[in-house]
C-alpha cells in the first residue's frame, strides 16, 4: 500500500482514498507515536532541512509518495525534482512517486 508524506492539512482526507499517511492533523489513538511523526513531517517540510535528512525521513516511514502544493517550500520541490516522478492532480496539487 501507498504511504504518503504531506503536510497534515493535505493529508487529512487521504486515508479516505485508501492510503496511509505519515501524520494526521487530528489525534488518533491507534498511532502511539503521532507526535514524533508530526515532528518528522515538520522537519521534512522545513526549508533548512538537508536533502540527506529528508531522504532518511522518507526511508524511516517507507514513504512511496509525496503530495505538494503551492505552499510547499521550494527547497522541498527542488529535493523531489531529481528523486521522484511528478503527476499533476486537481487544484494545484502534485503527487510525486518517490524513487528509492
Amino acid at each position: 500500500g501507498a504511504v504518503v508524506m504531506s503536510d497534515p492539512l493535505t493529508s487529512w482526507s487521504l486515508p479516505a482514498c485508501g492510503v496511509k499517511v505519515v501524520s494526521l492533523q487530528h489525534p488518533n489513538p491507534l498511532v502511539p507515536d503521532q507526535r514524533a511523526r508530526g515532528a518528522f513531517v515538520e522537519r521534512f517540510l522545513d526549508p533548512a532541512t538537508s536533502n540527506a535528512e529528508r531522504e532518511q525521513i522518507l526511508d524511516r516511514y517507507r514513504v512511496t509518495h509525496v503530495v505538494t502544493h503551492g505552499k510547499t517550500p521550494p527547497e522541498v520541490i527542488e529535493f523531489l525534482r531529481w528523486r521522484a516522478t511528478p503527476r499533476d492532480l486537481p487544484r494545484g496539487y502534485v503527487l510525486h512517486a518517490w524513487r528509492r
